[in-house]
């Protein structure tokens, strides 16, 4: 009966220390899951706040865009109308009167003439003699280094 006694107490006292290894070793179960999860959230955070600050700089692109973009469509508008404009006979004819001055069959071109006071003759150009060179006093390349960064 005591070797029975003996044999519980040893096999209390081994389920004790077994007891102690799983709650050590559940501890650290704990801690490295923690610690998992905590670089899982810096690593979410950051990537978080990256992706901000790459919204806010994309946002400011975008508002310093938008007038550029209004005006280029308003200057497409304008050319396109001037485009359609341009291909109607009505400005065909206008250019045609207007800068080559030409005219439909059965029309007389007249150019206006302006007489204003007789004008007077052209007179002879005046020509001037050819500029002599003036020699420059030979100086070394050094000197003129010297006297460029020094503004002598």
């Amino acid at each position: 009966m005591a070797y029975i006694g003996a044999r519980w107490e040893m096999k209390d006292a081994m389920d004790k220390q077994e007891e102690g290894v799983r709650k050590t070793l559940s501890k650290r179960i704990n801690w490295v899951m923690l610690l998992v999860l905590s670089v899982l959230t810096v690593i979410t955070v950051s990537s978080f706040l990256r992706a901000w600050r790459i919204q806010q700089a994309l946002r400011r692109d975008v508002e310093e865009l938008e007038p550029l973009l209004t005006t280029a469509l308003a200057q497409q508008k304008a050319l396109e109308a001037t485009l359609a404009y341009v291909q109607t006979d009505a400005y065909v004819e206008s250019w045609a009167k207007g800068r080559a001055k030409m005219t439909l069959p059965g029309e007389t071109l007249v150019i206006p003439v302006f007489v204003g006071a007789t004008p007077t003759p052209a007179s002879t150009p005046l020509t001037l003699p050819p500029a002599t060179p003036t020699p420059e006093p030979s100086v070394s390349p050094f000197a003129r280094w010297w006297q460029a960064l020094l503004g002598q």
